[in-house]
């Protein structure tokens, strides 16, 4: 009975906290998204900007390109401005995953199942 229980506790608990695809754990600030556009860093509106002591200066930024994509939070959806080099290649409405939660903020491809 104990062994059953035990079980039963373990994958209650676990089931709450499986990663994205494995590897991408929502509790790390890994979300859901999709790109909605690509934009040079001038054309970015201010509250998408990262605000962080290590966000990139006016200078650093020059020429870069970033991913505007949206996720959900609880019952708002957000957008929020990702850097990404030009080798990425991601495209309008492309699934991403995208990580809130750091300042040198991440994205990422979802596989074709998610």
């Amino acid at each position: 009975m104990r062994v059953v229980l035990s079980v039963g506790v373990a994958v209650a608990a676990s089931g709450c906290t499986t990663p994205y695809e494995g590897r991408y754990d929502f509790y790390e600030g890994w979300r859901k998204a999709e790109v909605k556009r690509i934009e040079p860093f001038d054309k970015l509106a201010p509250h998408q900007i990262p605000r962080c002591e290590s966000a990139p200066t006016p200078r650093a930024t020059v020429g870069t390109t970033w991913a505007i994509v949206r996720y959900r939070a609880g019952r708002r959806s957000r957008e929020v401005a990702v850097p990404v080099t030009p080798s990425e290649d991601y495209r309008v409405g492309e699934l991403v995953y995208v990580n809130v939660s750091e300042c040198a903020r991440q994205v990422q491809r979802r596989a074709a199942a998610s």
